[in-house]
This record gives C-alpha cells, structure tokens and sequence, in this order.
C-alpha cells in the first residue's frame, strides 16, 4: 500500500477505552513522522522532510495545488504526500454545498496520502469535523504552515522555496509550477484511461480539424455570486476573433449544461455540441477531449483551464474572460479586500483576455 499510514485501518477499527479518534490520531502520527529515505536524487534533501499538500476543490483545483506542491518537492528532493480529510468531507450534504472527490487518479501519478482513501472516505460521511482538524494538524506537525491569504502569488515563496511544509490554499498560478512544466506534461499529467472507441474517433476529429474547443460551464456556477457565469455575448465575440485568425474554423462546444448552450449560442461557424456520453471517468475524457482542441474559448474555470495549458497546438490561441472573478464582489475568499478580479497571475501573458 502506497499511503503513508497502512495500519490506520486496523487501528480506527479496534475500539479502545478512549475513543476512536485518538487513536487514529496516534497512529497516523506514529507512521507518518517516522521518517523515510527520500527516493529523489536531489543532494539537498534533508532526511524526514517532506512536502503535505491540504487538496480542496475539483479536478482543475487539485492540479493546480498538486503542481505546486510538487515542484518544492523536487526542488528540495523529498516525498510529496497529498491530505484528503478536508476534501472528501461529507458533513454539509443536502446544505447546497458541491461535494468534490480525489479525482487525481485520472491521472498516472502516483502520490501517498496521509491517510488511506477508504479509510479518509470513511472519515468523511462520519463528519467529524475536530477529527478531520487533528489529522491535518499532525500532518503538518513540524512543518512550515504555507497558508494562503490571499488570491495571487507570494513572490516571497518563489524566491525563497521553503522546504518540509503544508500547503494550504489554492495556488492558482502557473508562476508556481513553472520549472517542472515539462515533467507535468510529459509525466504526472498523462490520462490514466484510455478513450472510448467513439471518443477516440472524436479526439482525432478534433486534431486534424481547425478545431475551437468552446466550454461553457454554469451548473454550479448560476447561483454562485463570487464567480458568476460567462454570457453569450463573451462566447460569440471570441468565436469571432479565432475565426478571423484561424479561418475555417469548427466549433466544439463541451458544456455541463448542453441544452442552454444549444439555445443560447450563435457561433460563426460549424458547430458540434459534445455530448455527456465523452465525459468518461471522474470527466477525464471530457478534460482529454478538450485538450485535443486546436484552439480554446474558455470560462472563468480551472477545468477549462488546464485543457488549454494541456493542449499541445504549436500554435495554439486561447481567450479567456477578462473578469476571472465576479467585480461586483468587494473581497476575495479570504475575506481580503481590493483583491485581483482579472487573476493577472492565473492567465499566461500568450493568452488573451476579452469581456
């Protein structure tokens, strides 16, 4: 078993005078702060230091708090070990609240975890909340707590990499993976499943068309102040700006809400609206699919995101909104105020911004 803690299983099944949460507890600390010979052949690495990861949010978001944490890991030739209990936390069902999975495992990385994913599932329908805060505690005991503050990057931190800490936060910038690029493209981000037959004839559609994959993203979004949604008019004004680049242009379109898109959009061109039967496992096909595209219109979605940086077009163009964030919003989700609603940190200088 992979996971850093194998006997916590064993351990938060065997009832003991004292609860059951305490011994978890010790077993993870026990197992976890025992120390291994780091497998890097990075000369600086210190023996016991490691870098913990706190994931949060879906597939795009964990991607991103993965590639940072995996650069400082190279960087400083030690383990990289990613917490779920936060993450797999079910204590909010039927509150309106988006339950999110480990969905890393699309990919072919392989990365311990501070607890074992049954037993941090399991955890999580509990809903107990102070266990879930002790697991995490134990895991960065010992460790620099790099807790982000606010959205945008800490210039400090790439100057001065700090080495054995816990993340926390959502790192949303490719300023913090920049070194290790082509590791993440060539090894860490590679599909774990393949495509199904009709989708793989569809990914070739894609590559050899001048094709413009166009997502639309709304479920989860319609309702939600903070982000807001993009409106027709932003997708229509950047179909028309790659068609007077690139062409003969074909329109993709992959939306989590396809009947809105169908009614809503007018694009200057042949349009093909994807359907759910391509999302495959955890959208993996969906995010493999979207990458195959030439060119990208993209939400203020992290998902949409990566399968821009994802795609391989050598020439590739990619609009995003210039609003990442909803304006009207007067803080960030740290509560700090006159933050960056462009995300000047999150959009590559290549890509092109448009309202």
């Amino acid at each position: 078993m992979p996971d850093c803690c194998p006997r916590l299983i064993g351990v938060f099944f065997r009832r003991r005078p004292g609860g059951t949460g305490r011994h978890v507890v010790r077993a993870l600390n026990t197992d976890f702060n025992a120390g291994e010979p780091s497998t890097s052949k990075c000369p600086s690495s210190h023996a016991g230091e490691r870098i913990v990861v706190r994931l949060r949010g879906g597939l795009g978001n964990q991607m991103f708090q993965y590639a940072w944490g995996r650069y400082l890991a190279e960087a400083h030739g030690c383990p990289l070990y990613v917490d779920t209990s936060w993450l797999l936390d079910r204590s909010k069902v039927g509150q309106g609240v988006v339950l999110r999975d480990y969905d890393l495992d699309v990919f072919r990385l392989s990365v311990p975890h501070c607890l074992p994913l049954p037993l941090a599932r399991l955890l999580g329908w509990l809903g107990s909340e102070r266990l879930r805060e002790r697991i995490w505690r134990v895991a960065r005991r010992g460790r620099v707590h790099l807790c982000e503050r606010q959205i945008g990057v800490e210039q400090k931190w790439l100057e001065k990499l700090p080495r054995n800490c816990a993340l926390e936060g959502l790192w949303q910038s490719p300023q913090y993976f920049k070194p290790i690029v082509e590791r993440l493209r060539q090894q860490d981000f590679r599909f774990r499943r393949p495509l199904s037959p009709a989708s793989q004839d569809l990914a070739e559609e894609l590559r050899s068309a001048t094709s413009i994959c166009v997502n639309v993203r709304r479920l989860d979004f319609v309702n939600n102040t903070f982000h807001g949604t993009m409106e027709p008019g932003y997708y229509e004004r950047a179909a028309n700006r790659l068609l007077e680049r690139c062409g003969d242009v074909r329109f993709f379109v992959f939306a989590d809400e396809l009947d809105w898109a169908k009614d809503n959009l007018r694009l200057p061109g042949k349009t093909t609206f994807v359907g759910k039967e391509h999302d495959g496992w955890k959208f993996s096909g969906k995010l493999q699919l979207m990458s195959c595209c030439r060119h990208f219109i993209i939400p203020n979605s992290t998902f949409a995101w990566w399968a821009a940086w994802l795609g391989k077009h050598p020439e590739k163009h990619v609009i995003a909104p210039r609003w990442w964030f909803n304006p009207a919003n007067p803080k960030d989700l740290y509560g700090c105020p006159d933050f960056d609603h462009e995300a000047h940190d999150l959009i590559p200088a290549e890509w092109e911004r448009m309202e």
